[in-house]
């Protein structure tokens, strides 16, 4: 038998109280790694989280910006067919006027119904 502080502890409670310390040791490593293993989970979904909250910003970003460059061809598209449209009446007002000039050096007269046609 120990004495220890006054109490009495035969040999068979001192290995029984050995063993609790052994299980209770055992528990508090096994909680620790199991802590440290989801403490590192989180920070790494919280880094997949953050990765992927800014890829969608820079996403809805380019989105904006693509959306902005469809308006912008869809302009240039429009003043392309108007600028087409007026080169076409000039080129064809240019042609008459030849047709007209050279018609009128070689005295052949007007070309009204001819160039009507053509337009």
């Amino acid at each position: 038998m120990i004495v220890i502080e006054n109490i009495i502890c035969s040999s068979q409670t001192i290995s029984c109280l050995n063993d609790d310390i052994k299980y209770i040791k055992l528990s508090k490593k096994r909680f620790e790694n199991k802590w440290l293993q989801q403490r590192d989970e989180s920070t790494e979904l919280n880094i997949k989280m953050k990765s992927e909250t800014e890829l969608g910003m820079k996403q809805k970003i380019l989105s904006v910006e693509n959306q902005d460059e469809v308006l912008r061809l869809d302009d240039f598209r429009e003043l392309f067919k108007v600028l087409k449209l007026n080169m076409t009446s000039f080129s064809i007002g240019k042609y008459i006027t030849k047709v007209d000039v050279h018609d009128w050096i070689l005295g052949i007269g007007s070309c009204s119904i001819p160039v009507k046609l053509l337009i």
